[in-house]
């Protein structure tokens, strides 16, 4: 089968690195620049207004940790790889014993070895719930190195999957695993991503439309969604370990008003907490909260 022919990622250039803002919004900046300068650790944020264009980006362009967040792409690519023919949803995967592993999600815990499902649960899973059992299953489906292709298609040159989920014995780059674990990203390269799962240009309409139904499916709401009404749909994925916290996404806001694309990226923190206050996830509740307010109350 052909490569899959991606349609353009339509956006801004990326931002010049910088340890500053880089925003078309002084408002923005006035709101955001006190909450990342107060944060223990290294911050990168960007935040995209629909259709407006207004933006904000801080440290942008800088290489981070995803945690979790890698998964995003993962979903990406195994959907570029569906469209190809190179998969189908429908493939069956069969759990063994040897493919659990710990962390987040539920096949671990609660199902036995034999347990047969779809790429396609296994897919809903890896996001829904972060699932880390269901990720390496569908890296197993897809390949290890299938991300890292498109993500270099894309222009997402820091966007690295560096090993399955706790199996560095999988490392494609140890020495990037080591730096940054799991995966690695920047904000830029996420907005690049989201804008264009946003405009539906990921692709085609159909997959891209597909991985935001996933999106929307995620269950975190400690991150950016925390503080936002319950009724505000959010198409995210986040990222959780000791030192790193990160959530990207897109908020969609009421009374047409548009949608907000953010990302928050989060590492070295100094609180590796498991609580609620965990400083990363409040940092980013905090911008959500933010940002969200903002763009409801603007004229």
């Amino acid at each position: 089968m052909p490569g899959t022919q991606l349609n353009p990622i339509h956006g801004a250039e990326p931002n010049k690195p910088t340890p500053q803002a880089n925003t078309s919004s002084p408002e923005l900046s006035a709101l955001l620049l006190p909450l990342i300068e107060k944060h223990r650790g290294d911050v990168g944020v960007v935040i995209q207004h629909f259709p407006s264009g207004e933006s904000f980006a801080y440290q942008a362009d800088k290489p981070m940790s995803t945690a979790s967040l890698i998964k995003l792409p993962l979903l990406m690519a195994t959907y570029a790889k569906v469209h190809d023919g190179g998969v189908s949803l429908d493939t069956m995967i069969t759990l063994t014993e040897a493919d659990k592993v710990p962390g987040s999600g539920i096949l671990t815990k609660h199902f036995s070895p034999g347990l047969t499902l779809s790429l396609r649960d296994a897919i809903q899973l890896m996001v829904a719930y972060s699932d880390n059992t269901a990720t390496n299953l569908v890296i197993d489906t897809v390949g290890l190195d299938t991300t890292n292709t498109l993500m270099k298609k894309l222009g997402c040159d820091e966007t690295r999957l560096n090993s399955k989920v706790f199996r560095r014995d999988t490392s494609n780059d140890m020495e990037r695993s080591k730096a940054f674990g799991l995966g690695s990203t920047s904000a830029n390269d996420m907005q690049r991503m989201l804008r264009a799962l946003h405009d539906r240009s990921f692709v085609d309409q159909a997959t891209s439309e597909q991985i935001l139904k996933h999106l929307y499916d995620c269950e975190d709401r400690m991150k950016a969604a925390r503080y936002l009404p319950a009724n505000v749909k959010v198409a995210h994925k986040g990222g959780s370990v000791n030192a790193a916290r990160t959530d990207a996404g897109i908020i969609d806001l009421p009374d047409g008003k548009g949608a907000i694309l953010f990302c928050v990226l989060t590492m070295n923190n100094q609180d590796e907490s498991w609580t609620d206050d965990n400083e990363g996830d409040v940092l980013s509740a905090k911008i959500g909260k933010a940002v969200y307010d903002y763009f409801v109350k603007k004229e």
